[in-house]
Order: C-alpha cells, then structure tokens, then sequence
C-alpha cells in the first residue's frame, strides 16, 4: 500500500512538472508573438487571452507556479523545465530569457492564485521591453518594482553587493601566461596585427615555459609585488607625514590640496582610491583630536565636504551615466562618510536609475541608520513615494523599534504601494505595541491592504481591533465583500476575540437566509471553518450544535470544522 502511494505521488508530480512545462512553453511562444507582431494585430491579442485561461486552469489546480532562475535554465520544483540550448555565448546572452531574468539578480518568479489577466499581460510588456533593450538605462527589476505587482511575487539577489572581494595576490599558472602578455587595452585590430601579436604571443608563453621552475617562482613574487605596489598609496603615507609636520597655514594648504585631489579622484570614479584617503585622513583627526583642536577641527571639516549636497549628486550622476562602476568601492567610499552625508544620500536616492545603485545607497543608509535612525528615517516624510519606500525597507533591515514612529507615518501615505510596505516592515520590526496603528487602514479603499492589516492584527491579537472588525462584519454589505478579505477577517475576529466574540458567530450562523442566499451561505461556511481553527470550548461546543441543523452545507462544514479541531492542540 505504501509503494502504491508513493508510486502515485511520484506520478502526480512528474503530471504536474509537464503541465508547468507545457504553460512555459505558452508563454515564451506569447512573448515571441508580442515581440514580434505591432500591439493592434490580432496575433499577439489572441496569444494573450490564451496564456491567460492556462495560468488561470493552472492556478486554480496547483495554487502557485513558481519557478527558479539559473543563467541558462528555468525550473519548477528544481526540475528543468526550460534550458537555453545556444552553444554560442554571444547567442545565449541575446537570445536566452532565462538570462535576461538572471543577469538582473532574479533568482524566483512566483505567479499567485487569483493573478489578473491585467497583470500578466503588464508582466509580458516588460519582459518584452528588457529583451529587446529598449530601456537599457532601467533593469528588470526596475521595472517590476515600478508596477507593483500584487500576484507577482520575485526574489532578488544582488550579487554586486554580495560579493565577497578578495585582496589576496594570485599566483599565475601554467595557462595564464597568455593572459599576461595581453594588454588591458581592447583597441580594434587588423588581420594582419592579430597574425603577428599571435606569433609573439607564441614565442612569449615558449619563453616562459622554458623557465625553470625555481626561476617560475621568483617571477610569480616579482609579479606579487608589482601588484601589491600602489602609488597612491605611497602618495597618502607622504600626506600624512606633512599633516603631522607641519605649521598651521601649511596644515590648511596642505588639507586644500587633498580636498582637490579628491574631487579629481571622484570625477575618474576611483573611488577605491577616495575610501582609502577619507580613511587615512580620519586616522590622523583622532591623532591630532587630542592635540589640535584646530587641525582636528579642519580634518573633519574635510570628511564632512566629501559628503555635501554637491559631491554625493556628483556620485548620483556618476552612477546614472557610468554603467561600469565599481559599486562596492562606492559604498565603501560613502560609509566612511560622516552623518552629514544622510540628507544627500536619500535626496540621490530618488534620482538614481538602476536597481543596483539604490541597493547599494539603500545599504549604506542602513550602515548609518544604526547610530542615526532618526536622521534616516526622516527620509519617509520625502514627497516621492518611492523613495519613501526605499526608506522603509532600510528600517526593516535595522529591525530597530525605534524605527516604528516612522513606519506609522508611512501607513497614512497615499500611495498605496508604500503602505503595503509599511504593513511588511511593522511586521518584520515586530512591535506588536503598534498594532492600533493598523486599525485606520480597516477603512481604507483598497482590499489588499486591508488584508494585510487584517493578518498582523489577527497575528499581534491587537484587542482594541475586536470593535472595528465587528462594525464590518455586521454590515448588510460583508457577505458581498471579496471572499479573502472575509475569510481573514472572520479569521481575526476569531483568534482575537474567542469566547468574548462567539455571541456573534451564533448569531451569524442561526440566522436565516431569504436574500442573497448563496452568499450569506459563503459566509457562514468561512464563519465555521474561522471557528475551526481554534481549539477551545465554546468554539466547539457552537460547531456542534451547528451540526445537527437542517442545511446540508452548514452540517458537513462544521463536522469537518470538528474533525480538524481533534487534531491541533489545545489552546
């Protein structure tokens, strides 16, 4: 009998596994029809309602399709149900969907029950825009933030700010020799300049291999050292030893100079090389803390102009116009700012193009929210909504309760988009103190949001929600409200109020249906399974009295009501 089931599961998985496999293979064929035909033909229309009806018979009998994201493959339930077949690298990164979702840090795409035909289609546009590079300046994940997507969920990871960098010096092989020879520098080259560099090449990598292998090793530390040696650095010891020499107006000049050089060092974007100057110049303010008020005093001076208005816009429109920066030596470089660089880093927060950048300043934000949370968090009082958002999400990677002052405030924001993430963040710093915050947003006009609310009031068992929910639920209009948001609020009503709110549900359960019968049946089917979920007596003891009445519906609700309560513990 055992065999027999697991040999069924097994089945059942590898049936569900095709269907996910067949509903791919649908939407990369709509994708291609929208790419390829004008929005006004019939084609792409008709593929459109078609991928539409198979996510929503897909949705319906699984709940989800979620899949996972490789550069090469897409998965469902870690099996390949798409692998880019291209040999040619070139090819694969134009023609490969799985790597245009990878390459902007997508790792999974999850599609919810309930998914909009609106929605899906919203999702194919985008898609089709990153794929044919028509908005080079913004990556998917732009993109997808900016609709805000309720059934579309996706996970994200940055790997420029994941990145572990190493410093250590490698010690050449065998095969990288050929590597050394070339230069850095990619010029365009003739056939005849690439047949003779190819000769010398040749004789080079000979030459080498004729070494000795003692000879071998005493190159590869010359090479370590050459790489190790950094002029600026040389530079920097030179700096400091003139900063601690000097008489007070050549200390000014001397500290003039440095500020230009690292204006000039900014506008070459090295910023590795502006890190190590503020960190040098911070070494020595300790120094002279002690000794020189005055030279102290200029030094921070210093630190504190390399973070004003001025620079970090100049670092805002480096980021914009530059693809290739280096992104972890910019966050290094702006965390070893002062506090007085907050203020600038969220104003270029909203002005940044790319996803990858305000991650990085959203990481450096949080560095400095840690000893300065309210200058951070100011940031939500900010008129663009997004970047109010950003904030908000740097206050849940604090986890800091002294954080949630801010994220009430975002909970009256108009946009509907930062009070969801408000909702998300009071939940992660999880100040169940705060849940009365939550109960405005009972009345707001949008159905997901109060959901959410819903739930972390049920989660929190905030008692002050018990009246307010009542207020709804008694209504003529509930039984024709959304049937998640009923079934949650039934839910909360249940989990908070127990014993205290069972007069309420004998009440909905006894009374009897003339109008709008269907769904007041709907109703009382989610006002049982609400009683189900929790085991104590009077939830029980009104379930068994449910069971014996005359509607079939009613009868078979509450015995499985019952026959579920046997199972949980009691509470």
């Amino acid at each position: 009998m055992e065999e027999l089931e697991i040999k069924k599961e097994r089945l059942e998985k590898e049936q569900e596994i095709n269907e996910a496999k067949k509903l791919l293979d649908f939407f990369l064929k709509a994708l291609k029809n929208i790419m390829i035909y004008p929005e006004d033909n019939p084609i792409p229309f008709e593929f459109k309602k078609g991928l539409y009806k198979k996510f929503k018979d897909f949705l319906e009998k699984n709940g989800e399709f979620k899949i996972q994201v490789d550069s090469t493959n897409l998965l469902y339930q870690n099996e390949v149900i798409y692998h880019d077949q291209s040999k040619d690298v070139r090819m694969h990164q134009e023609k490969s969907i799985a790597f245009f979702i990878y390459r902007d840090g997508i790792r999974e795409i999850k599609f919810e029950m309930g998914l909009p035909e609106k929605e899906l289609n919203s999702f194919l546009e985008i898609l089709k825009l990153v794929v044919k590079r028509l908005v080079p300046e913004d990556d998917l994940v732009t993109l997808l933030w900016g609709k805000d997507f309720n059934f579309i969920k996706y996970e994200v990871v940055d790997e420029i700010l994941a990145e572990e960098l190493s410093y250590s010096t490698q010690v050449f092989s065998q095969p990288d020799f050929e590597k050394l020879y070339h230069s850095e520098i990619d010029l365009p080259e003739t056939e005849e300049e690439k047949k003779v560099k190819g000769e010398k090449v040749k004789i080079f990598v000979e030459n080498i291999k004729a070494f000795a292998e003692g000879e071998i090793t005493d190159l590869n530390k010359l090479l370590a050292m050459d790489q190790k040696y950094h002029p600026l650095e040389a530079t920097i010891s030179v700096f400091i030893e003139i900063l601690n020499q000097e008489e007070l107006p050549d200390f000014y000049e001397m500290v003039g100079l440095i500020e230009k050089g690292l204006d000039l060092l900014i506008e070459t974007y090295d910023f590795a090389s502006t890190y190590k100057i503020i960190e040098a110049i911070k070494q020595v303010e300790q120094r002279f803390s002690g000794i020189s008020k005055e030279r102290s005093e200029r030094l921070k001076i210093a630190v504190e102009r390399a973070g004003d208005k001025r620079r970090i816009e100049i670092i805002g429109e480096i980021l914009n116009r530059e693809k290739k920066v280096d992104l972890f030596s910019v966050q290094d470089y702006l965390c070893s700012l002062y506090w007085n660089s907050i203020s600038n880093l969220i104003n270029i927060l909203g002005e940044l193009k790319t996803f990858s950048a305000r991650k990085m300043v959203c990481r450096v934000l949080e560095k400095f929210g840690r000893e300065n949370l309210e200058l951070v968090g100011k940031g939500v009082f900010d008129s663009r909504w997004y970047v109010v958002r950003n904030i908000l999400w740097v206050l849940g990677e604090i986890e800091d309760r002294r954080g949630v002052e801010f994220v009430n405030f975002a909970l009256k924001h108009e946009d509907v988009r930062v009070r969801r993430e408000a909702i998300r963040i009071l939940e992660k710093i999880g100040d169940s103190n705060s849940g009365t915050a939550l109960i405005p947003l009972l009345d707001y006009d949008f159905n997901k949001i109060r959901i959410m609310a819903v739930k972390l009031l049920a989660k929190w068992k905030v008692k002050e929600a018990i009246k307010p929910l009542l207020e709804i639920a008694e209504k003529k209009e509930f039984h024709n409200i959304d049937i998640e948001e009923k079934k949650e609020l039934l839910l909360a009503l249940a989990i908070i109020g127990r014993d205290e709110i069972i007069p309420f549900f004998r009440k909905l359960l006894r009374k009897r249906a003339f109008f709008n019968r269907e769904k007041k049946i709907e109703t009382k089917i989610l006002a049982i399974k609400a009683l189900g979920a929790l085991n104590f007596l009077k939830a029980k003891n009104l379930l068994t009295e449910i069971k014996t009445k005359r509607n079939k519906t009613l009868k078979e609700a509450s015995a499985k009501a019952l026959a579920k309560l046997e199972l949980l513990p009691k509470i």
